[in-house]
């Protein structure tokens, strides 16, 4: 059981970076056509924009990504900690005496 959840946290993991990935090739690609076909001579300080502008899209995927990854983890921790201790219940300790004045 504990393993076909590590699995689809795994899958769900790697869709999600998957997606983020083609979302922002697609991105990119149209960026790249639409200054390629559109403008012959783009000038300098708008590629200097756009080079900017990608930069930060990209540290966001990584970030992304990184969170993604994070998420991922604490959920195999969580199955791990639940499959243990579903596995090996605790022992109770020993009811101790009480003393009563009835």
């Amino acid at each position: 059981m504990a393993l076909a959840e590590n699995v689809a946290n795994n899958l769900m993991v790697f869709t999600g970076l998957m997606t983020a990935m083609v979302l922002v090739w697609r991105l990119v690609t149209s960026v790249v056509n639409g200054i390629i076909i559109g403008r012959k001579s783009a000038p300098a300080a708008s590629l200097k924009a756009l080079e900017d502008r990608l930069a930060r899209i990209e540290q966001i995927v990584e970030t992304s990504a990184l969170e993604i990854e994070r998420i991922g983890e604490g959920q195999r921790f969580t199955t791990k900690v639940l499959t243990e201790r579903a596995a090996a219940p605790a022992a109770l300790p020993a009811p101790s005496p009480r003393n009563t004045l009835l």
